[in-house]
């Protein structure tokens, strides 16, 4: 039996931690030395892939709902996390962090696959089988993933 539900919503991008896009909204300068090494990394396997993110996210809208988690899930270096990140208890560990980076630099808010350890989230819709997920999302599925530290989503192009 799962220790969380998965909701499904939208939520104030910068109310949530990016641990895996290229900084935060939040973070301390050091960090956005580093997420700017990140952004340069990207640029250079996909150049102008920042921009074209931003124009189409200004323009659209963000299509795909990125993954987050609530709470203080043991194993994620939990003691690592800035003062923010504990504070909100909501994060993205896997899979969105670009997303979360121009909706946070915009202050937008952003669709959320929420592993909701905590029941922060009652009030949002509940999901109850991979086909409800499935919906949310235009890029194909591989696989989904029910782990002790929340939904994990594989995509047809990943490997494992």
């Amino acid at each position: 039996m799962l220790q969380y539900d998965i909701r499904y919503g939208f939520l104030p991008s910068r109310q949530i931690y990016n641990s895996v896009g290229p900084w935060d909204y939040y973070d301390s300068d050091e960090k956005k030395i580093k997420g700017q090494h990140v952004i340069d990394l990207v640029e250079k396997q996909k150049p102008g892939f920042y921009q074209k993110l931003e124009e189409s996210i200004l323009a659209i809208g963000i299509r795909n709902p990125i993954c987050v988690v609530t709470g203080k899930l043991d194993g994620w270096q939990w003691d690592q996390l800035p003062d923010q990140a504990k504070q909100a208890a909501v994060w993205c560990p896997q899979w969105g962090g670009s997303r979360l980076f121009i909706a946070q630099k915009h202050n937008l808010m952003i669709p959320c696959l929420i592993s909701d350890f905590e029941k922060k989230f009652t009030h949002l819709q509940l999901l109850t089988n991979g086909n409800q997920i499935k919906a949310l999302i235009d890029i194909p599925i591989r696989r989904i993933i029910f782990t002790p530290r929340g939904m994990v989503i594989k995509f047809e192009n990943e490997s494992d």
